[in-house]
């Protein structure tokens, strides 16, 4: 929406132009006149130097699309057209010797620039940000080209440098993301360049690589130092060789190369090496530079203490980022527009974190610091997410005194959280997962988790012998666990009468259970003899651990009146009928069949399993009632129910 405004703002400016002709003197000497969309600078000498909105056409800049210098004028000031966005033309007279820092920056639509050969120097950002500018000749009468004096010139195809430049400020080309070639006439006394690379005369400094350099590139074994941005938005190369002959890297050399994936130094270099084309220091106790091509997590080696500044500036495929406990600084711009990081971890050794080293970082949803005293920070998190802060508990009015020592930081950001580290994991993947509940985002809140066994497989404990599941706990030290899972078997014990056990199985959970050995038997009495008739409860597909009893039936050695019992249910497809010797203790137990509870014997007795004594022939009917449901898709029907002999 901002964008769409500004447009519609420039559109109405525009559209009003300029009523009648505006005029003015500027010093004694030359007077300016804009006439419809013309802006004409006459006179003698010098023209005065401005900042950005003082020159006195600056509230006409709108309506300005061509400028006419004439005749007599020797310097353009500094920021004289700045961000005279309309502006297409301009027109240079051959006594103009200088022009002035930031003097054309902005005007977005200069497309070419013709200097004379009269002109000398050319300020510092004198057409930066002249996007589509795409070409200008620079005349064998310049001596010295400015600090960033065709930055961001984004149009701009090649340059050639005449012999007489003796002076080309740092980053005079940076960001010309089409440029693909600087030349330099071979007769320059100060400058050379081989397949369009910009170099000093002897080829021992790399001064530029142009931004459209494609693929890889070895760097010539003459170069000694790579100076400052040298590979600056070099989009477009994968891979940079470092001969043994380079001393010294210059921060910024290798930022924002979206496509390196690698920058590798020949062995025997003295000062430099690479591990997986990561450029360290040759101790690689310095990271020097991340190719900006690598994507994903990146883990830095235990002997680096030091991440230097830039180091992985522009790295916006960098996901995910582990410093170690080794680290004991971070330079400034370190992580700087590491646009896909999310999250950081500050660990306990780190002292110092340079300007600006997180800044651009806007994915980042945490930044979590270990040590319990707070490194120095300088404004490294300034322009970035405002994401959490977490820092250890105790220590909350410490870091936000830090955080605010060179910077603004909102307190509320700032959480005190557990320093503890914590692992929770199965022990084995294929049997069961842990799943974190909740994770504390304070100090006093737990860590919860659970064991969740795979289908077949039950949770048995923690690796610290506990058997809570889910389990809460609040962390006072690193802590890890594992879960340990078991084939889901159950515990069937078969016993005596007395709870002796006999025999002991596993079971897996849904399998019927069977009492495999010798029967088991009950001693005889003087008065009766046993029968082995089965067990209790009811033998059914295991869900639980389970203990069954046996039950034997009484059989007396010399009755003297045997007795008939009729064992029936209502609506039962059984119906049982046994004598019994007088006396005699029998156990019955009323079953339900699916859909049917048990609601009482005959008598009104509700016990089930129930023992009577024989002492008469009777009749013992179960009566049962139906359960109701709301069955959908099908009639289902189901008898009463059925009834067992037992005795316990």
């Amino acid at each position: 929406m901002k964008q769409k405004l500004f447009t519609l703002f420039l559109a109405l400016l525009a559209s009003v132009g300029i009523a009648s002709a505006q005029s003015g003197t500027r010093g004694d000497n030359l007077t300016w006149t804009l006439s419809n969309d013309t802006l004409t600078i006459s006179g003698t000498g010098a023209m005065a130097d401005y900042t950005y909105n003082t020159m006195p056409w600056y509230k006409y800049r709108s309506s300005i699309q061509s400028v006419i210098i004439t005749d007599g004028v020797t310097s353009i000031g500094s920021h004289a057209f700045y961000n005279c966005y309309s502006l297409t033309s301009i027109t240079i007279p051959n006594s103009v010797t200088s022009i002035g820092e930031s003097a054309f920056a902005v005007c977005f639509k200069l497309s070419s620039v013709t200097i004379p050969n009269s002109v000398t120097s050319i300020g510092d950002g004198a057409f930066s940000d002249c996007y589509s500018l795409t070409s200008i000749t620079i005349p064998n009468s310049v001596t010295s080209i400015g600090i960033e004096a065709f930055y961001e010139c984004s149009s701009l195809s090649s340059i050639t440098i005449p012999n007489s430049v003796t002076s080309i400020g740092n980053q005079a080309f940076e960001n010309c993301t089409s440029l693909t070639s600087i030349n330099v006439n071979s007769n320059n006394p100060n400058y050379s360049s081989v397949d369009g690379v910009l170099f000093n005369k002897d080829k021992t400094t790399l001064i530029q690589c142009p931004c459209r350099k494609q693929g890889a590139y070895t760097i010539p074994n003459s170069v000694t130092s790579i100076e400052w941005g040298a590979f600056l938005s070099c989009k477009s190369l994968t891979s940079i060789t470092i001969p043994n002959s380079v001393t010294s890297i210059v921060i910024e050399a290798f930022e924002n190369c979206t496509s390196l994936t690698s920058i590798n130094v020949v062995n025997d270099n003295p000062n430099y090496c690479s591990v997986d084309g990561v450029l360290f220091y040759k101790d690689k106790t310095t990271l020097v530079a991340y190719p900006g091509g690598k994507q994903g997590a990146y883990t830095i080696p235990n002997s680096v203490t030091s991440i230097g500044s830039d180091a992985f500036s522009g790295c916006s495929s960098l996901t995910s980022i582990t410093i170690p406990n080794s680290v004991t600084s971070i330079g400034n711009q370190a992580f700087e527009n590491c646009t896909s990081l999310t999250s950081v971890t500050i660990p306990n050794s780190v002292t110092s974190i340079g300007s600006g080293a997180f800044a651009g970082c806007y994915s980042l949803t945490s930044v979590t610091f270990e040590s319990i005293t707070p490194p120095i920070i300088k404004k490294a998190f300034n322009n970035t997410n405002n994401c959490p802060i977490y820092v250890p508990c105790g220590t909350k009015e410490a870091y936000v005194t830090a955080l605010n020592e060179n910077d603004t930081i909102d307190e509320s950001r700032v959480i005190e959280k557990s320093p503890y580290t914590y692992s929770v994991a199965s022990s084995d993947n294929t049997l069961g997962s842990v799943t974190i509940m909740q994770e504390p985002t304070t100090c006093a809140e737990p860590l919860i988790f659970r064991a969740d066994a795979a289908e077949g497989y039950q949770f048995t404990q923690w690796s610290d012998g506990n058997t809570d599941n889910p389990r809460s706990l609040v962390l006072t030290q690193d802590t890890t666990f594992t879960a340990e899972f078991e084939d889901a078997k159950y515990t069937v014990i078969w016993q005596d009468e007395e709870g002796n056990v006999i025999k002991e199985d596993k079971v897996m959970q849904g399998e019927m259970p069977e009492y495999i050995g010798e029967e088991p038997a009950k001693d005889s009495t003087a008065e009766y003899s046993y029968v082995f008739a089965g067990w209790l409860p009811r033998i059914k597909p295991v869900t639980e651990n389970v203990r069954y009893t046996t039950y034997f039936i009484p059989q007396k050695l010399t009755p003297e009146k045997v007795y008939t019992v009729n064992i029936n249910g209502e609506n039962c497809s059984l119906n049982i009928s046994n004598e019994y010797p007088e006396g005699a203790v029998v156990t019955v137990e009323a079953v339900a069949d699916d859909c049917f509870k048990f609601e009482k014997w005959s008598d009104n007795n509700t016990d089930n399993p129930r023992t009577i004594t024989v002492t008469e022939d009777s009749v013992l009917t179960a009566e049962f009632t139906k359960l109701i449901y709301t069955i959908k898709g099908a009639n289902q029907s189901s008898t009463g129910g059925s009834v067992q002999v037992v005795n316990p």
